[in-house]
């Protein structure tokens, strides 16, 4: 089940977030965070990564095995 598998990563997530806390970095300028979240994205085997269109964003590409909708999830880093 999706729900008992993201439990399990609760922890882990938790130590991101602290992680990124205990080093901010001013607004449009999240050179070390991004890179953070590159490198989880491609421990997850996440390998189709965009970020030529901004300077801090990515875009992770993560495809499925049938044809058909797209979901499309975002997040922003806020100060």
């Amino acid at each position: 089940m999706i729900s008992s598998s993201i439990n399990q990563l609760k922890s882990e997530m938790i130590a991101w977030r602290h992680h990124i806390h205990a080093h901010p970095e001013t607004a449009f300028e999240e050179v070390n965070t991004t890179k953070f979240i590159i490198e989880k994205l491609q421990s997850f085997g996440i390998t189709e990564l965009y970020t030529d269109f901004a300077p801090t964003g990515v875009v992770g590409i993560i495809k499925g095995n049938q044809e058909g909708r797209w979901i499309a999830l975002r997040a922003d880093l806020m100060h």
